[in-house]
C-alpha cells in the first residue's frame, strides 16, 4: 500500500505539477521552462536535465558554471527563483507599469 501512495505523488520533478495564473491565463512545468530556455539561448543542455535543477535547494554557481546544492554565497537565490519567479516578477512589474502609464493617459483623453 505503501509503494503506491509513493508513486501517487505530486512531485514538480516529475512532472505532475503545473504552476499557473488563471486570471492572466498562463501555465507551466519544470519542463516547458527549461524547454524555453534552451530555446531561446540556444542551450547545448538537456531540457529534462534542466528542469530537473530547477526545483529543490540547488543553486547555479556561474565561477563555475555548475550546479550544486550548496549555496555559494548568502545572496545566492535558489534556481527555481534565480530562472523562474525572478523573470516572471520582472514582467508582471514591466506590464503592471505600462498598464499605469496606459491607464494613466485614457484618463487625460477622457477627462
Amino acid at each position: 500500500m505503501i509503494h503506491k501512495v509513493l508513486l501517487m505523488q505530486v512531485d514538480p520533478i516529475k512532472g505532475n505539477v503545473a504552476f499557473g495564473a488563471c486570471q492572466s491565463g498562463w501555465s507551466f512545468t519544470l519542463l516547458s521552462f527549461a524547454q524555453l530556455y534552451c530555446d531561446v539561448y540556444g542551450a547545448a543542455m538537456d531540457p529534462k536535465q534542466f528542469a530537473r535543477r530547477l526545483w529543490g535547494d540547488i543553486y547555479f554557481q556561474p565561477t563555475t558554471r555548475k550546479f550544486k546544492r550548496s549555496q555559494p554565497d548568502k545572496t545566492s537565490e535558489r534556481t527555481f527563483v534565480q530562472y523562474i519567479l525572478t523573470p516572471l516578477y520582472k514582467i508582471y512589474s514591466q506590464v503592471c507599469k505600462l498598464m499605469r502609464h496606459s491607464a494613466k493617459a485614457s484618463l487625460y483623453k477622457i477627462f
